[in-house]
Formats: structure tokens, C-alpha cells, sequence
């Protein structure tokens, strides 16, 4: 059998998409993070938009990866459920 030979391949858009979704998935699973988010919860256990209870976030008001000295302050996090968050996430997509 022949041997593969290797062809160098420049670096794709999906590439750096998976190292921003790594990024993300790291600051996300970190104590930090995580210890932040429930005093959030505790503090505002129900969408601060709509008031709903169901599957509540913490969410970032100033994104983190624009401000990330404030990735780390409560007064930069709001509590939404998935819906609005999603509908924020989503204007926020458009709006770039």
C-alpha cells in the first residue's frame, strides 16, 4: 500500500470556530465561573426580563470576550431564562 503523503492545509473559518467554542467551554466549566453564576442565581433565581423561573442564566450584559475585566463582576450579569437569552444572543449576532 502506498504511504499517505500530507498536504499542508491553511487553517478554515469552522477551525477557529471550534478554538472560540473550546475558549468558551474552558471559562464556562471554571470554579470561578461557576461560583460567580450561583451566587447570581441565589441573588436572582428568576428572569429579570419576563420574571420567568424556568431554566434561568446568568448572563453576561457587556460581553465578556469585548470586557473581560468584567467577565468576573456581578453587576455585569443579569438572570434570563433560555428564551430571552436566546433572543438577546441573537440580536446580539445581528448587530456585528
Amino acid at each position: 500500500m502506498p504511504e499517505r503523503i500530507r498536504t499542508y492545509r491553511p487553517m478554515t473559518a469552522k477551525a477557529t470556530v471550534s478554538t472560540d467554542r473550546q475558549s468558551d467551554q474552558a471559562f464556562y466549566a471554571g470554579k470561578r465561573w461557576r461560583q460567580l453564576r450561583q451566587m447570581k442565581m441565589n441573588a436572582d433565581p428568576l428572569c429579570q426580563r419576563c420574571g420567568s423561573g424556568y431554566f434561568v442564566q446568568a448572563h453576561h450584559i457587556i460581553d465578556r470576550k469585548q470586557r473581560p475585566d468584567l467577565a468576573f463582576v456581578m453587576e455585569n450579569l443579569e438572570s434570563l431564562c433560555r428564551s430571552c437569552h436566546s433572543k438577546e444572543t441573537k440580536a446580539r449576532q445581528q448587530a456585528q
